[in-house]
């Protein structure tokens, strides 16, 4: 997974287990990363260098969409206990 340091506002994470922790940073992950290549119109590789760490131009970016996304399916998760 790429470089994803960032602060999350996640006080609900404890309140659910590791492995659905874990699905949700992945879909996370992926949902931030499409909204960086549908905004600037770039392949997944554009965003990254060598090392596979975001640019960076789309490192604090993809750290809110990351966040948000977080958050709003943890919430959803802990709102409709699955």
């Amino acid at each position: 997974m790429k470089n994803m340091k960032h602060n999350l506002a996640s006080s609900n994470q404890h309140k659910i287990n590791e492995e659905l922790a874990g699905r949700i940073s992945q879909l996370s992950c992926v949902l931030a990363e499409k909204i960086l290549i549908d905004k600037y119109n770039l392949l997944p590789e554009d965003l990254v260098d060598n090392e596979n760490n975001y640019l960076p131009e789309y490192q604090d970016n993809f750290n809110a969409y990351y966040d948000s996304y977080y958050n709003e399916l943890t919430n959803y998760i802990i709102n409709n206990k699955f």
